[in-house]
């Protein structure tokens, strides 16, 4: 049986030089479709371009990505040694960003305090609304 597209040499079916813009096209439409095979590829293809941290989490969300695929942005976050700004949780959503803290806050715990994070010893209540009204009033 002959190739109906005649024979073709230079065809090359392992690679691709699409943009982010391409593959994120293809990854929506594999999602919609349920195309699990090429949202696969989409995904491989992706993981291998350039995308903002952040960037990345929003669509691997949008796209419903294997929580699997997440869990090292989700690490990378966690092990910054910078918070998450305003933007950062408006891109990402809510849940993400409680979850990144709620991470942090358990990973920068002392061992013996089973995952809890008390104040340092020494810090009085004046301390913490200090913090809490500079964080509310930059400032003041």
């Amino acid at each position: 049986m002959t190739d109906p597209w005649g024979p073709s040499p230079s065809r090359k079916y392992s690679l691709y030089d699409y943009t982010v813009k391409d593959w994120t096209s293809i990854l929506e439409l594999a999602q919609k479709w349920e195309f699990r095979e090429v949202k696969n590829l989409a995904i491989r293809e992706l993981e291998t371009q350039e995308i903002p941290i952040m960037e990345r989490i929003a669509l691997y969300q949008k796209y419903d990505v294997d929580s699997g695929h997440l869990v090292r942005y989700y690490a990378e976050l966690c092990q910054s040694p910078q918070a998450l700004t305003d933007e950062d949780a408006a891109t990402i959503g809510l849940k993400t960003a409680v979850l990144i803290f709620r991470a942090r806050e358990r990973l920068r715990a002392q061992p013996s305090d089973d995952g809890n994070s008390p104040l340092p010893a020494g810090l009085d209540i004046e301390d913490v609304r200090r913090t809490i009204a500079n964080l509310v009033a930059p400032g003041m």
